[in-house]
């Protein structure tokens, strides 16, 4: 409750002022997310250790849930930045892949995005078309990936591809792909008519080399990876589904009470 109470007490403060302005425009807001770190709301899934503000997974949701009620942007920000990203890192990353990621998503300093789903098969992880090609110290990455949240702003990619298609899920493999420096990564408009603000892209991978230490887990293991990350991620999906759905009655419910029409 303590939680509940202070996040809706920041959100309404400090992001729902600009929210409609944002709207309008189509921005989407670095401000906002700016403001999370000093309130330990980047890292609520990333342990002490490593920057973060861990708490345990209900109040993360509660966490989700007030920032949603206020934003969807901000809220989807936290969202795949921990339950994605930084979960997946914990769960599987090494030792140095921790020290590299965790604490910089915790200070914001690095956005997440995680780049899965396809155009053919979306998530459908047995069909994925994109490719991990064996090259010396590392991979290069081909395929596309579609309904990409974040990716123009992002720091931290979470790629999947397959090192061996043939394998189907089994050939699935994980990886962290730096975007500012990694050649080969195009990003491009996706033609949205709503939800605009998020800067949902589709993100090309041209031959893109990954050097080895950016596999997340081992080749081949990513469907691990991808099955735990996601089991929290819907979590938080939810939390921020029953956050928005809360807005909308707080909003409905007087306007029903006050209006007038027919005498």
């Amino acid at each position: 409750r303590e939680v509940r109470r202070v996040v809706r007490d920041f959100a309404e403060r400090e992001i729902l002022p600009h929210v409609e302005q944002h709207e309008r425009e189509e921005r989407y807001p670095v401000e906002l997310i700016a403001k999370l770190p000093a309130m330990g709301l980047m890292g609520p899934m990333i342990p002490e250790a490593f920057g973060g503000s861990f708490a345990d997974v209900v109040t993360y949701g509660v966490i989700c849930e007030e920032i949603a009620r206020v934003d969807w942007v901000v809220a989807s920000v936290i969202s795949v930045s921990n339950s994605l990203c930084a979960g997946a890192i914990l769960r599987f990353g090494t030792e140095a892949q921790k020290q590299r990621w965790l604490p910089a998503i915790a200070r914001g300093e690095v956005l997440c995005s995680a780049c899965l789903t396809e155009p053919g098969g979306g998530t459908d992880l047995g069909s994925m078309a994109s490719t991990a090609r064996r090259v010396d110290g590392g991979y290069r990455l081909d395929g596309s990936k579609v309904f990409i949240s974040h990716a123009a702003h992002a720091g931290l990619f979470l790629v999947v591809a397959s090192v061996d298609r043939s394998k189907k899920h089994k050939g699935v493999t994980a990886f962290l792909v730096d975007p500012k420096q990694t050649e080969g990564i195009v990003l491009g408009e996706f033609p949205m008519r709503t939800l605009k603000r998020d800067n949902l892209a589709a993100v090309f991978f041209e031959g893109a080399f990954v050097p080895d230490d950016c596999v997340l887990g081992e080749p081949g293991g990513g469907f691990p990876v991808l099955g735990a990350a996601l089991d929290l991620g819907r979590f938080s999906v939810a939390a921020r589904c029953v956050g928005q759905a809360q807005r909308a009655l707080d909003l409905a419910l007087p306007y029903a009470q006050q209006r007038e029409a027919f005498g």
